[in-house]
């Protein structure tokens, strides 16, 4: 050890050199559900290839486009035919069983999201989609992403879209570790079933 090396130690000790660790809720629910799997993931390099996608992931991800490109167009243009228009367009067959199977789910998430859409005001600009969160807690950076954020009569509300077979209701969002690793306070939840 050179008598630079304790000097060299003490400036990475220095408060500017570390790094926060970023946690998202997808990185910590890892690791609550298989600390083995979160090591292969995040930490260990190379990273393991990705598997290929899967039906259920094309479909959250293809919602959560066509619902951010839906709040740019103007406000009318936002039609069922401008939802139907954007799901072919960004619409893939990966992960499906057969082209069958994707045009039926095609069908089933396209009538999903127009009947969500009728629900709710679309005329009215949501304050934000699709922002990027960051929290510092302690040598942590809890991280995240809004899908939207409305005003409702002078009320921020955040909405999170959920494409699964339950909807999320008050009652699950307070109990799951999920959402009480993201939200410290119940808030009003949108969801969409697929």
């Amino acid at each position: 050890m050179t008598a630079e090396q304790p000097a060299l130690d003490r400036q990475f000790d220095d408060p500017i050199y570390r790094r926060p660790y970023r946690a998202s809720p997808t990185r910590l629910l890892t690791y609550l559900d298989c600390p083995r799997r979160y090591r292969f993931a995040y930490l260990d390099r190379p990273t393991p290839t990705k598997a290929p996608p899967r039906a259920h992931t094309l479909v959250g991800v293809v919602v959560h486009n066509v619902l951010r490109d839906f709040w740019d167009l103007a406000p009318g243009q936002r039609t069922p035919d401008a939802v139907a228009r954007g799901l072919a367009a960004a619409w893939s067959d990966t992960g499906f069983r057969d082209a069958a199977h994707s045009a039926t789910w095609r069908a089933r998430v396209t009538q999903e999201v127009i009947e969500y859409l009728r629900g709710i005001d679309r005329g009215t600009q949501p304050r934000g989609v699709e922002r990027s969160v960051s929290l510092p807690v302690g040598r942590a950076l809890l991280i995240g992403r809004i899908d939207r954020i409305d005003d409702r009569d002078g009320e921020l509300v955040i909405v999170d879209y959920k494409t699964s077979r339950k909807p999320i209701d008050d009652t699950a969002a307070r109990v799951s570790s999920r959402w009480r690793s993201t939200r410290p306070q119940p808030v009003g939840c949108s969801g969409l079933v697929a």
